[in-house]
């Protein structure tokens, strides 16, 4: 592994009830919207909002949201913290936040493995969370799956989207402050 968003090893144990399994699924979901939600806050701040809006009538919000894959939201966020960080230079944050776009397109990967993946019951294992078999792209010739999680994993991947919502939720501080004057 050489990235924290890198596949972990395949599971060799899964979880011995449904439950928890889609236990996990849901709370690392769930921890994924809410740092979009961050997200959006941010790109509010890079484009001239002067507070935190989390906001659905914002219309930087509604602009983010428009857009229907992380990976365009991404460059459009990339684009917006470029034209902040000419009008306001603090290379600081700008590397901060370069690095943390690069973790979230890091980790959107594995968020769309666990939004997209399926439940099975391997007898010898448990129940994991693969690819369905219809996605020729996550399987390799030998029929050996991309990826393999039990809650173990997933709740490692929601771990990391909740370090992910701190770190934006710093720099989106550090934006308004700049944005307003008070940046120390």
């Amino acid at each position: 592994m050489n990235s924290p968003w890198d596949v972990q090893t395949l599971a060799d144990r899964g979880d011995q009830h449904e439950e928890i399994l889609y236990a996990a699924v849901g709370r690392a979901l769930s921890r994924w919207e809410e740092l979009q939600e961050d997200l959006a806050d941010l790109f509010a701040g890079f484009v001239g909002s002067r507070k935190r809006v989390h906001d659905s009538n914002s219309p930087a919000c509604r602009a983010y949201g428009s857009i229907p894959n992380f990976n365009t939201r991404a460059d459009m966020l990339s684009a917006a913290a470029d034209a902040f960080f000419e009008n306001f230079n603090r290379p600081d944050l700008r590397d901060n936040c370069k690095e943390m776009i690069k973790q979230c397109r890091g980790f959107a990967t594995r968020r769309n493995e666990i939004a997209h993946g399926t439940r099975e019951l391997i007898p010898s294992l448990g129940n994991l969370l693969v690819p369905a078999y219809y996605n020729s792209r996550k399987y390799a010739g030998d029929d050996n799956p991309a990826y393999r999680y039990s809650s173990k994993e997933i709740n490692y991947y929601e771990g990391m989207f909740a370090t992910l919502i701190d770190l934006v939720r710093q720099l989106e501080g550090q934006v308004y402050e700049v944005r307003n004057g008070t940046d120390p």
